[in-house]
């Protein structure tokens, strides 16, 4: 893909979700408020979104203890249970773009991400090149990630 002129947006979780509580809750109005002020961008402006986890991932990644990593089946549980919750803030996250006209699509960073002592070692970037390319609006989220050095 060429290099062509964008911005990629990043929405903070603490922003889009209420993180006072122990369930995770997502700000509607204020998700609302950005997405119709993202839709007044210029028409392909917008190349990628990025929005973090809030209450969907913070508080339940640390009663779990998986910044650890994942060694115990009941870690294993809570990663996977993390990672649906996080899956469906996604979809909010898309389908409030969607609602102001932006082509938004949901990407599971870390379907294409390795860490290697919580740094990012690698990404494969080719299919968020491709949807961008399409004028598509790739949503990736904060979520985790194989760690080939923690486990």
């Amino acid at each position: 893909m060429s290099r062509a002129s964008g911005v990629v947006v990043k929405l903070g979780g603490s922003v889009i979700t209420d993180k006072r509580g122990d369930r995770p809750r997502i700000r509607r109005q204020a998700l609302a408020r950005l997405a119709a002020e993202l839709a007044t961008a210029p028409r392909g402006r917008i190349r990628a979104l990025v929005h973090g986890a809030g209450s969907f991932g913070h508080g339940p990644v640390l009663r779990a203890g998986i910044h650890r990593g994942a060694r115990t089946v009941a870690q294993r549980l809570a990663w996977a249970e993390i990672q649906v919750l996080q899956n469906e803030l996604n979809a909010e996250v898309c389908r409030a773009l969607q609602a102001e006209g932006i082509p938004a699509v949901p990407c599971q960073a870390s379907a294409a991400a390795v860490l290697r002592d919580r740094a990012l070692d690698r990404f494969w970037d080719d299919a968020v090149r491709g949807l961008a390319a399409q004028k598509l609006v790739p949503v990736l989220y904060g979520v985790p990630a194989v760690d080939e050095g923690q486990g």
